[in-house]
């Protein structure tokens, strides 16, 4: 007889964890509970960033110190940006802010992480294979803040999504442009109409790619999360550092037991 699934109850929320289960079919009580899990790690991830960002303005914080964000949500990761953890070195933050072409105060990155998490539109960059542009609402002067990130990046003896820059956009044209060359991975396309409402042009040559880019976005078809059967779980341990506790439970559970043929499984977190 196949005990439920209680072993989640005893996995604390991890501020680096996004928990892989969400990837089950799972019933929509089940499903529910997991989100508020991942829910919880976000607020503690983006409390925590808020934190230490307040450090580095006031000069506290370690140069070296390595902001974290958890790993990538399933927004992200519908967006072909892997479930790993992301990373963004202090000290490029800092960098970043005071470049000529786009000078910005740290202080206005309060939040970047849920704003990561939950994107405006995810892009593949134009320039470099496995990597990509992370459009976020916040903004400079109505010009929004976009993240550069590596996926994969090698870091010890494990992979990183790495962030390579953060930055506002001189022109929100760019933005238009990469949806017209069809480096869309991801949209929220409710927010994107928002969005494409409130930009100004001086003229209609300018106008023009937005109007474009906006009928890409009502066409566009978001790319579904792909589900796990319930039955393969046990033999899909997680193999991430930062998942070290769900790896371990993953472990004794499978040697424990086996879970039965069939798609209905009564589950209980």
């Amino acid at each position: 007889m196949v005990r439920s699934l209680s072993l989640w109850k005893n996995l604390a929320p991890s501020a680096g964890v996004f928990i892989a289960i969400k990837k089950l079919t799972l019933q929509p009580n089940v499903q529910k509970k997991i989100l508020l899990m991942e829910n919880k790690d976000l607020e503690a991830v983006n409390r925590n960033f808020n934190e230490q960002l307040q450090q580095q303005i006031a000069g506290t914080l370690p140069k070296q110190h390595t902001y974290t964000f958890g790993n990538a949500s399933e927004v992200l990761q519908s967006a072909d940006i892997p479930n790993l953890p992301i990373e963004l070195q202090a000290y490029r933050l800092s960098d970043k802010s005071m470049q000529e072409n786009h000078p910005f105060d740290l202080s206005e990155l309060l939040d970047l992480p849920k704003a990561i998490h939950n994107p405006l539109a995810v892009f593949r960059s134009a320039t470099h294979v496995g990597s990509f542009v992370i459009m976020t609402e916040i903004e400079h002067y109505d010009r929004n803040f976009v993240v550069a990130l590596m996926a994969n990046k090698s870091k010890g003896n494990i992979e990183i999504n790495d962030i390579r820059s953060i930055h506002y956009r001189q022109s929100n044209s760019h933005i238009a442009n990469w949806i017209n060359e069809n480096l869309l991975n991801y949209a929220d396309k409710r927010r994107m109409v928002e969005w494409f409402s409130k930009q100004r042009y001086n003229s209609a040559e300018v106008r023009k790619p937005f109007n474009h880019a906006a009928k890409v976005i009502e066409n566009f078809v978001n790319p579904k999360i792909l589900t796990t059967n319930l039955q393969e779980f046990p033999k899909k341990c997680v193999r991430s550092a930062t998942l070290q506790k769900v790896n371990k439970a993953c472990e004794q559970n499978r040697t424990q037991e086996q879970l039965p043929k069939g798609k209905n499984n009564n589950l209980k977190i």
